[in-house]
């Protein structure tokens, strides 16, 4: 919260600056698009999880998935 949103008795506090709260506006807007970035990654990553689970195994695996040696 800014300080111009705090209230004491019923009155609102001042602001201690004229560019504090378009700074503060900056920050929350670059960690909402942080954030979900953060989740469409996720959101990806578990798709190939899936993806790479439900694969048949490749025909170089040995019996538990190691590679076949000659």
């Amino acid at each position: 919260m800014r300080h111009s949103e705090v209230k004491r008795d019923g009155t609102p506090k001042v602001c201690p600056g004229a560019n504090l709260s378009l700074y503060i506006d900056s920050m929350k807007k670059k960690a909402g698009d942080f954030l979900a970035e953060i989740a469409a990654a996720e959101r990806e990553f578990k798709t190939a999880e899936h993806l790479a689970l439900h694969l048949p195994p490749s025909p170089n695996q040995g019996v538990q998935g190691a590679p076949k040696t000659r």
